[in-house]
């Protein structure tokens, strides 16, 4: 017999399952749009791929930018040092009415280094300038440095002093007095069109005529070529002096421009 009671009991046990089961679907919904939800916060390969692009396009404008500023800033400090070395070898001038000597080698066995100390194993001559007398403060350093070979007494590749040229009294690697040509000086390579004058081109050849040199000295660094000399694209030798306008640094033509940075005694750069 069914009573009232029973058909209440009924419905409500109905009306609890398919409650249960609304609310086991919309958990279910729920956990689907979680997992949805997440899974929209990934990137598509194709994004990586944008985002790599992008990358590397701002790497390619920024870093030649980057390599640029930095020959520039060590062109600038060059620059800067050679005038300060001037002014030192200008106050040796005066003070030992004679020049610095010149020297062919120096630690690794580059040429025409600044004389910052004594000739390379011998205190009996006079001194450089930082010592006995310091007329600047230390070694100045080439900021770029020397790296191809460039053969013969050069010696290898490596970090150098700033450099210092003239046809005058010197000593080589090994501490002795120069004696080139049986002239007792070093001598200096000059353009074959520029003997007297700093407008010559190539090529050049040794001279211990100091009439051939239209300076007293000149002050150098290698630049951002990192060579004395000036090649052809062959590889070949087109020019050694520093006197020649073949080699000199000249930034219009770009930050990697062949030619040293040339410092001129009485007149500066040109």
């Amino acid at each position: 017999m069914i009573t009232y009671k029973k058909i209440v009991r009924n419905n409500a046990a109905v009306e609890k399952d398919s409650f249960s089961e609304k609310k086991r679907i919309f958990d279910l919904k729920i956990r689907r749009r979680g997992r949805l939800k997440f899974i929209s916060h990934g990137f598509t390969l194709i994004e990586l791929l944008i985002v790599v692009a992008i990358i590397a396009i701002l790497a390619a404008i920024a870093v030649p930018n980057f390599l640029e500023a930095q020959i520039r800033s060590k062109a600038s400090r060059a620059k800067n040092d050679l005038r300060a070395l001037e002014n030192a070898i200008e106050c040796y001038i005066l003070d030992n009415n004679n020049y610095p000597y010149v020297q062919h080698a120096v630690g690794p066995g580059i040429e025409w280094q600044a004389p910052f100390g004594f000739p390379p194993g011998d205190n009996n001559y006079a001194g450089g300038l930082t010592t006995p007398v310091a007329y600047i403060s230390g070694i100045l350093w080439d900021p770029f440095e020397l790296e191809s070979e460039e053969g013969g007494g050069l010696g290898p590749s490596g970090k150098s002093h700033l450099y210092y040229e003239r046809i005058g009294w010197g000593f080589d690697q090994h501490g002795n007095r120069w004696n080139q040509y049986g002239s007792g000086v070093r001598a200096m390579r000059v353009p074959v069109d520029g003997k007297g004058v700093l407008t010559g081109t190539a090529p050049d050849f040794l001279s211990t005529n100091p009439a051939d040199v239209a300076v007293r000295y000149l002050v150098f660094s290698v630049g951002p070529n990192k060579s004395h000399r000036v090649f052809f694209p062959d590889g070949s030798i087109l020019v050694r002096s520093r006197l020649s306008i073949l080699n000199r640094y000249d930034p219009t033509n770009g930050t990697i421009s062949p030619g040293c940075i040339v410092r001129y005694s009485g007149i500066g750069y040109l």
